[in-house]
């Protein structure tokens, strides 16, 4: 605690205890998520890690798709794309 911190006191049975606003928003999230707090920056990298895959396979596709050109009319390929929007 830091001077200017605001306090609370929690009352638990026989037990009195003084803590911050944050400690206590801690020990809440810990209750609700089966006790283990973790280590939240560690799961934001292993998801960005994981959309950062995502994403390149996604590139990945985009590119190996390009390097395959449709042979089909552009007629085609409009009218397959626009045929499930109704405007064809």
């Amino acid at each position: 605690m830091t001077p200017g911190d605001r306090i609370q006191f929690v009352v638990d049975r026989d037990d009195v205890r003084v803590v911050t606003g944050r400690a206590l928003t801690i020990e809440t999230w810990a209750n609700n998520h089966g006790r283990d707090a973790g280590d939240s920056s560690e799961d934001v990298r292993a998801a960005r890690t994981e959309d950062n895959l995502t994403a390149d396979d996604k590139w990945a596709s985009i590119a190996e798709s390009e390097s395959e050109p449709d042979a089909r009319p552009d007629e085609e390929v409009e009218a397959e794309l626009l045929a499930p929007l109704g405007l064809k």
